[in-house]
């Protein structure tokens, strides 16, 4: 079963957000710790008494190579998944499963470095003409990328040289 068409899947995230980004980083999560444990009937999987503590484990274990930051999320995602269906796992699991993967405070993994000249020309020297442009409106700009996608032609004062970016994004 794909998990589009998981019953218990789509309530979960229905009823948990309304937030599209949010649904699709909560499905896809999902869709790995399915995958992880070779779950193929998502929808039997509470009927199924497994051991959910074990299996929360097993899926820690296979993604302890993700950022600290990405597994925190995605295990708050399974908390609240299994909650939702009155699966309780203890507080203690949960801290040891924190304190196993070094997770009590978990920051992006970034390398923070400000692009020189050089750098700039290497980007620039891929891609075709219309990603270019828009790699170099993005640094001019600031913008994020999915501010930069949601701009249409009416978001643009080219006589004011200004663009409106909507609220919503």
């Amino acid at each position: 079963m794909k998990i589009e068409e998981s019953k218990i899947v789509n309530e979960f995230l229905d009823k948990k957000t309304t937030n599209t980004n949010t649904k699709k980083n909560y499905r896809n999560f999902l869709r790995k710790y399915f995958k992880i444990l070779s779950i193929v009937d998502i929808d039997n999987y509470f009927k199924s008494g497994r051991n959910y503590t074990e299996d929360i484990w097993t899926v820690t274990r296979a993604i302890i190579d993700n950022a600290p930051k990405t597994q925190k999320t995605m295990l708050a995602c399974y908390k609240k998944f299994l909650e939702r269906y009155d699966v309780e796992i203890k507080n203690r699991e949960w801290e040891d499963i924190r304190t196993r993967n070094n997770l009590k405070k978990a920051r992006p993994v970034t390398q923070k470095a400000t692009p020189n000249n050089n750098d700039m020309k290497t980007i620039l020297s891929y891609g075709e003409i219309k990603s270019r442009t828009l790699f170099v409106f993005a640094c001019s700009t600031g913008l994020r990328v999915d501010e930069l996608l949601s701009i249409t032609f009416d978001d643009i004062d080219m006589k004011n040289r200004s663009i409106r970016i909507k609220r919503d994004i």
